[in-house]
Parts: C-alpha cells; structure tokens; sequence
C-alpha cells in the first residue's frame, strides 16, 4: 500500500513488476537466463536492468520483466524479490503533460462536472472538496473518509468513478470509513468502483493480497515487519496471536525462515487472505492457520518466540502467549502496545516504566498457571510509529525464562 500525495507527479500507466537480484547468490546472469527461457526478460532499450536499494538495504539489480507478466507467476517460478517499477507514460499521459494527480484528478473531474451541466459556482465549491491525499493498495484508490459524499456528488452517479479512475491510473475506488472498533477490528470500506476489493500488494519482497474492503494493511508497520524479519531463527517456533493477513507471520516465514508459525487469527476474512498469502509466498507447508480466539486455539508449550501484535493493547494475550513458550527454557514475548508519554515527561522513562510493568505482570500471569517463578527482562522497546497526539505504538522485546535456566 502506498500513501499517494496528489500534488507530486508520477508517470502514467499501473504498476508492473520487475525483478530485483541481489549480486550474490543466484547471480544476476543465472536469473537472467532464466527469465530469458521463459520469454519474460523484457529487450526494449527503454526498459534497461539497473542498480536500486531494496527495503532491506541490499544493493540489487533490477531486470524488467515483459508486460503481463503477474507476480503470481513470478512467485511460482521460485523468482522470489519482485519490486514495482511504474511504466513509462502512455500516450495519453504523454499529452496530458507532466500534470501531479491532484491535477489530473481536477481536470478530469472539471470536464464531467461541465459535461453534466453543474453551474460554475457549484462546480467551483465541489472542486474545491476534491481530495489532495489518498491511499493505494495495488490497483484500488482509497479516497479519504467523506471525500466526494455530499448529495450533488451522488447525483453525477458511476460516472464520477469511472473519471476519478482513469485520472489515477487504477481499477476500483473505495472510501475510507471508520474502522469497526469491536474486537475483530474489521475495515468497514466503501467500494465506489470495481466488483470486489480484492488486491495485491509488495511489500519487502512479500506478496500480500487481501480485500480491503474486509481486512485492515497498515503501511506504517514496515519498520516493525522488516526488523521481526530479522529476529526469527531457522530452529524456531513462532506462534503470533494476532496474525491477521500476515503482517508478521510472513516475515518470519519468508525472510526470518523459521521452522514452523502457528498463526491465531479470529477474523475469517483476515484468515482467507492470510491462506492465500501463505501459498502465494510459497510457505504454507510451515505454517498451521488457527481460526477462532487464540484463548482457544493457541498452542501450549510449543514456542521460542510469540508475536502480540496487537494495538492499542494486546494485554488480553499475555496469559496466552506466557503458555505457549517452551516450559524448559521459555523465550521471548514481543508485545505490542500504545503508551501515552503525559506532557512534560521524559518520552524514554515512560517507556522503561511501562517495561517494568509488562514485565511483573508476566511473571504473575505466568506463577499463577504454572506454578513457577519465571523471569522476565525487557532487552528493547521499539518505537514504531506515532498512534495520536502523545501516544506511541511501541514493542516491548521480552525475554521470559524458567529462573533456572536464566
């Protein structure tokens, strides 16, 4: 998903694959022939490899792949780190200038106001309330909450979305809405444009596809995905709590290549997307998908490490993630949580206190089932994002231990 400004220009057309190769192994040529043999490796003297900078920091290189060729075939081919590279400008867009989205969206929307017989004043005011941000999720735009939802937007009917999508290059048109604040945290999208919401994003060298007209994708967790990418070991088990499409259960599958993910999740249209993704990615075989409350369904006495990536607290999961480590030799808790920092405090010492506080909390939950002293370190908290004024999405790394084995 991309966070779009329209005011900053881009060229036209969707989004295309292409294939980043790190130098290393497989190197560059045997991918090359490849991609060669199976006719995909595009020849245009407009469409050359180059040199780019991944999400993770790696120094690759990009080969263009030929138009129409998906990432799900990309994938099934064991061609695994597939980026997005925006064609060239279309004819079309070629006329239309180097004109921002914003500014397309404007003349576009100007022409069918003029078209409809709207009067200059009025066209003048809903111009004005034309959105100058919004979201894309691969092919559908995601309008901001209320955007174009008055009564004299209404009466200009599917034509309007129709326009709105060919000035943005995409499909489907959806609208943002305020997110279900029951437990299940379901998107409560409004689809404009398109017959499903259904959509493919790339994200770190993962496929994600997912409705999001159903299921929540939050670009502002990149950070947080690429470091749970690194934490994982091949020799270790994970069980995330909240799994939802897969946000982390994929990075520990994928990049991290841990042995085995037993992945709760409770909402069924997260858990379809997240099957889908699994087999997309080509990591279904190391993962089990447990569909219903993780209090009834999460593995015991299974785990090196447990994912509660849940805001603004996933305190509801403690007593369960507790039992799902390693009764010999425990492991670590990486817990999600909003901590608000009061006016005037020290943001760092807000953090450790609410470290100390998850800490004993743990070691109560965890005497009180099993009968043992345990002990719980907090080694990081990660500060993921801003959640509101004051208050911060933050991971609290734990290790939590038999106090034997400390």
């Amino acid at each position: 998903m991309a966070v779009c400004d329209g005011d900053t220009a881009e060229p036209g057309g969707g989004a295309l694959p292409w294939l980043a190769v790190t130098p290393a192994l497989p190197d560059v040529q045997t991918v090359r022939d490849r991609l060669m043999a199976a006719g995909w490796l595009e020849k245009s003297k407009s469409r050359r490899q180059s040199k780019v900078v991944r999400d993770d920091g790696v120094v690759a290189v990009c080969l263009p792949v030929v138009y129409g060729v998906t990432e799900a075939q990309l994938l099934e081919h064991g061609f695994r780190n597939v980026m997005h590279q925006e064609p060239p400008p279309s004819a079309e867009a070629m006329s239309r200038g180097k004109q921002s989205p914003a500014a397309r969206l404007t003349s576009a929307v100007s022409d069918l106001l003029d078209k409809s017989g709207v009067s200059r004043e009025d066209a003048e005011t809903l111009l004005s309330q034309l959105p100058r941000r919004w979201e894309q999720h691969g092919d559908l735009i995601l309008l901001p909450k209320a955007a174009m939802a008055g009564e004299q937007w209404v009466q200009l009917g599917p034509a309007l979305w129709d326009v709105v999508a060919a000035a943005l290059n995409v499909t489907k048109v959806g609208r943002k809405a305020d997110v279900d604040q029951g437990p299940k945290r379901e998107s409560r999208v409004e689809l404009l444009r398109g017959h499903d919401g259904w959509v493919q994003h790339v994200d770190n060298g993962i496929t994600y596809t997912y409705d999001a007209t159903l299921c929540m994708f939050s670009a502002g967790n990149i950070t947080e995905k690429l470091r749970a990418a690194k934490l994982g070991q091949p020799t270790e088990v994970v069980v995330d709590l909240y799994a939802g499409i897969g946000y982390f259960t994929l990075p520990f599958l994928v990049k991290a290549g841990v042995a085995q993910v037993y992945a709760c999740e409770w909402n069924p249209h997260a858990a379809h997307a997240l099957r889908r993704n699994l087999e997309l990615n080509g990591v279904a075989a190391r993962c089990i998908v447990l569909e219903g409350d993780n209090v009834e369904m999460s593995p015991r006495d299974i785990a090196d490490r447990v994912s509660l990536g849940l805001i603004p607290t996933s305190e509801r999961g403690w007593a369960v993630g507790c039992a799902a480590l390693r009764p010999d030799k425990g492991g670590w808790l990486h817990i999600h949580d909003n901590i608000e920092v009061p006016k005037g405090e020290d943001q760092v010492g807000v953090f450790t206190r609410r470290a100390r506080q998850v800490e004993a909390t743990l070691v109560e939950l965890n005497e009180a089932a099993r009968g043992q002293v345990w002990v719980a370190r907090c080694s990081h908290v990660e500060r993921v994002k801003s959640y509101a004024p004051r208050v911060f999405h933050v991971v609290m790394d734990i290790e939590f231990r038999p106090q034997l084995s400390v």
